[in-house]
C-alpha cells in the first residue's frame, strides 16, 4: 500500500498554495486591467482635447467672418471712395482685428485698396473671387498662394524650411504659401448696390496663439499642419524649440491627408511617442489643406504601468517569502496536537480506554484534546452503561413501535400544511413577475429621461453660441451708431455754411433790385433776375431749416441707437453668463439622471433575482412535501424494525466484553 503524505507536509503545501494562487491570479489580472484602464483614460482625455481644439478652431473662423461683415459695413460709406482714406481705414481695421492684411476689390476683381498701399492689380485668386461674388460674409481655411503673399509684401516673413523627421518626409512645396483663415464680405452702398468686397487674411502659419490657447485649456500638445508640415505647434524638438517646419509621419499622412479621415492612435511625433488625434482641415471647396493635431505624451502613462507591474511583482515575491515562513512554523504547530490524538486513537482501537491526550498548544488543539479525553471518558461510561441498557432495550423497542405509528399520522398532517405553503409561495412567485416587469418599465423611462437630458444639454450649448453672436452684433451696432452721429455732425456743419451763403445771397439780391430800380427801364430785366435769386435764396433757407431739423432727429436717434446697442451688449454678456450656468445645471441633471438609470438597472436585476429565488423555494417545498410523505412511510417501517432490535441485544452484550475499562 502506498504511504500517505503527512499532515505537516500537507499543511505546508496548503499555506504556500493559498498564498501564491491569489497573488498570481491578482497579478495576471491586475496588470492588464491597469494598463487597459490607463489607455482608456488617455483616450477619454484625448477625445476631450480634440473636441475643445475643434471648437476653438471653428470659433476662430466664425469670429473672422463676423469681423469681416462689420468691416464691410464700415467701408460701405462714401467717405472711403478716396484711395488714401480707404488704405488708412484698412490698416486701422487690420491692426484692431490682429489680421495679417486686408484688401478691397471692386466688382471687376481689381484690387483698389490694401494695408500695404499696393493697388490697381487684378486679384488672380479664383477661390477668393468665387467667395467674393457671394451674397453674404464667409470665412474658411485656405492656403494663400505665394504670389498673393508677395503682392502684399508678406512672402519673406512667412517663408518656412521643411525638415524631415523619423518616418516622415515632404517636398518643400508643401510649405509654400501660408495656411490662413480668410474672411470675405460684400460691400454695398446705402441702396444695396454691390460695390465690391473686402478680404481679410489671418495667417495661421508661424502664429502660435491658437495652439497655445488649446494647450492652456486642455494640456498636452497641439499642432496645426499646412498639408503635412507643422506651421504652428507646441511640440518641442531636441533643442527645446518649437518643431515648426517638421513633417508628419507617412502613416498619418496616408490616413488623414490621403483619405481625408481622422487618425486616432499611437504615433511617433518628432522625438517621442504620443497618443494622437489628427483631424483634417478642409478649405471652402472641401479639399484637405492641413490637419489639426492634439496629443498626449505616452511617457507618464508608460511609467505608471511599469511602476504598477513592478509593485505587483514585489508583492508576489514578498508573499512567497511570508508563505514559506508561516508554512514551516504553522504546519509544525498545527500538526503536533493531531499527532498526539492519532497515537491515542490507536490505543483506543486496541481496546484500551484508559489512555489520556495532553491538552496543550493552540486553543483549538486544547479544545480538541479536552474533547478527545471527554470522549474517551464518555466511551468508558458508555460501555459500562450500555451493558445495563441492553437489558432495557427490548422494552424501549416496544415504545418505539408505538411512537412510530404516532409519527406517521403527524407526518401526514405536515404534508397537508406543506402543500398549502407551496401554493402561497407560488402566488408570491407570480407577484415577483409583475414586480420584474414594472422594474423594466422604470428602467426604460429612466434611460429615455437620460437621453432627453443629454439633448437639453446640447441645446443649451447651441443657445450660448447664438447669444455670443448676438452680443457681438450689438457691439458692431454701437460702433455704427457712433459713426452715424459723426456723419450727422458733418451734415450740420455743411447746412450751416449753406444757410450763411443763402443769407448773403438774399442781401446781394436786395442790393441788385435797388440798383435795378435806379437804372429805370434799363434795369428792369436785371430786377427780375434779382427777384428770382432772392426767391431761390429763400427756398434754400427753408430747405436748410428742414435739413437741420432732420439732422437733429438723426442725432437723437443715433444716441438712442447707441444706448440701446450698449444695453443689448450688456444684456448679451449677462445672457452668456446665464447660459453657462444653465449648461452647468443641465450637466448636473444629466449626471443625476445617469445615477437614476443605474439605480433602475439594479432594481430590475434585484427583482429578477427575487423571482428566481421564489421559484427555487417552490421547488424546495415540493421536495419537502415528498420528504414528509417519505417520513410517514419510514415511521411505519420503524415499527417493524423495533422487533429486530430485540434479536440484536444478545449479540451486543457479547461484543462489549472486549473493551478494557479498569
Amino acid at each position: 500500500m502506498k504511504r500517505a503524505t503527512t499532515l505537516k507536509t500537507r499543511l505546508l503545501i496548503s499555506f504556500i498554495v493559498a498564498a501564491l494562487v491569489p497573488l498570481i491570479v491578482a497579478t495576471v489580472l491586475a496588470v492588464p486591467w491597469f494598463q487597459s484602464s490607463i489607455q482608456g483614460e488617455a483616450q477619454r482625455t484625448l477625445s476631450t482635447n480634440a473636441t475643445v481644439a475643434h471648437e476653438l478652431f471653428a470659433e476662430r473662423i466664425n469670429d473672422r467672418r463676423d469681423q469681416m461683415s462689420a468691416v464691410a459695413s464700415i467701408l460701405s460709406s462714401s467717405d472711403f471712395r478716396d484711395p488714401a482714406k480707404l488704405d488708412a481705414e484698412l490698416r486701422r481695421q487690420a491692426s484692431a482685428l490682429s489680421m495679417t492684411y486686408l484688401f478691397y476689390i471692386d466688382d471687376k476683381g481689381i484690387v483698389r485698396g490694401t494695408t500695404s498701399g499696393t493697388e490697381g492689380q487684378p486679384l488672380d485668386w479664383p477661390v477668393i473671387e468665387k467667395l467674393a461674388a457671394g451674397p453674404r460674409a464667409v470665412a474658411a481655411s485656405e492656403v494663400v498662394p505665394e504670389q498673393q503673399l508677395a503682392m502684399f509684401d508678406k512672402a519673406s516673413g512667412l517663408a518656412l524650411a521643411v525638415k524631415a523627421t523619423e518616418g516622415g518626409s515632404a517636398p518643400q512645396q508643401e510649405a509654400d504659401g501660408a495656411l490662413s483663415i480668410v474672411g470675405v464680405a460684400p460691400v454695398k452702398d446705402a441702396r444695396g448696390t454691390r460695390l465690391g468686397a473686402v478680404v481679410g487674411v489671418s495667417a495661421i502659419k508661424k502664429d502660435n496663439s491658437l495652439v497655445d490657447s488649446i494647450v492652456s485649456k486642455v494640456g498636452g500638445v497641439a499642432t496645426i499642419f499646412q498639408n503635412g508640415v507643422r506651421v504652428t505647434t507646441t511640440v518641442k524638438d531636441d533643442t527645446g524649440a518649437r518643431a515648426i517646419g517638421t513633417v508628419v509621419s507617412d502613416k498619418v499622412r496616408a490616413v488623414t491627408l490621403g483619405s481625408g479621415k481622422t487618425y486616432n492612435g499611437e504615433a511617433f511625433v518628432v522625438n517621442r511617442s504620443y497618443f494622437t488625434y489628427y483631424e483634417p482641415i478642409l478649405n471652402s471647396a472641401d479639399k484637405v489643406v492641413g490637419m489639426l493635431f492634439v496629443g498626449l505624451d505616452q511617457a507618464p502613462y508608460t511609467k505608471s504601468s511599469n511602476d504598477f507591474t513592478l509593485a505587483m511583482g514585489m508583492v508576489m515575491v514578498l508573499g512567497v517569502g511570508v508563505a514559506l515562513a508561516f508554512g514551516f512554523f504553522g504546519s509544525a504547530q498545527m500538526s503536533a496536537p493531531f499527532i498526539a490524538v492519532s497515537d491515542a486513537a490507536q490505543h483506543i482501537a486496541d481496546g484500551d480506554l484508559t489512555v489520556v491526550v495532553p491538552q496543550t498548544g493552540f486553543r483549538e488543539a486544547v479544545a480538541m484534546g479536552g474533547a478527545f479525553n471527554t470522549m474517551v471518558r464518555g466511551l468508558h461510561e458508555l460501555i459500562s452503561s450500555t451493558r445495563r441498557s441492553v437489558r432495557g432495550l427490548e422494552s424501549v423497542a416496544n415504545d418505539i413501535a408505538s411512537a412510530s405509528a404516532i409519527e406517521a399520522d403527524s407526518a401526514t398532517s405536515q404534508a397537508s400544511a406543506v402543500a398549502e405553503a407551496t401554493a402561497t409561495i407560488e402566488e408570491l412567485d407570480r407577484s415577483f413577475v409583475a414586480v420584474t416587469e414594472g422594474a423594466k418599465r422604470v428602467l426604460d423611462i429612466a434611460e429615455d429621461s437620460l437621453e432627453v437630458a443629454d439633448s437639453g444639454r446640447e441645446a443649451v450649448q447651441d443657445s450660448a453660441t447664438h447669444i455670443t453672436r448676438l452680443s457681438n452684433g450689438a457691439i458692431a451696432t454701437l460702433e455704427a451708431a457712433g459713426h452715424l452721429a459723426s456723419v450727422a455732425d458733418d451734415i450740420d456743419q455743411v447746412t450751416f455754411v449753406i444757410g450763411s451763403i443763402a443769407e448773403q445771397t438774399k442781401i446781394l439780391a436786395l442790393n441788385a433790385a435797388i440798383e435795378a430800380a435806379r437804372a429805370g427801364d434799363a434795369g428792369k430785366g436785371f430786377g427780375v433776375v434779382a427777384t428770382e435769386i432772392r426767391s431761390l435764396a429763400d427756398s434754400v433757407s427753408t430747405s436748410v431749416s428742414r435739413i437741420e431739423g432732420l439732422v437733429r432727429t438723426i442725432q437723437g436717434a443715433s444716441k438712442e441707437l447707441a444706448a440701446t446697442a450698449e444695453q443689448q451688449a450688456e444684456l448679451g454678456e449677462t445672457s452668456v453668463q446665464e447660459s453657462k450656468r444653465t449648461r452647468d445645471k443641465f450637466d448636473e441633471i444629466y449626471e443625476r439622471m445617469n445615477r437614476t438609470a443605474s439605480a433602475a438597472r439594479e432594481i430590475a436585476t434585484a427583482a429578477a433575482q427575487q423571482q428566481s429565488a421564489a421559484r427555487q423555494i417552490v421547488q424546495v417545498m415540493h421536495q419537502v412535501s415528498a420528504g414528509v410523505s417519505s417520513t410517514a412511510s419510514a415511521s411505519r417501517q420503524l415499527a417493524g424494525a423495533a422487533s429486530d432490535i430485540k434479536r440484536e441485544t444478545g449479540s451486543l452484550s457479547g461484543g462489549l466484553g472486549g473493551f478494557k475499562v479498569d
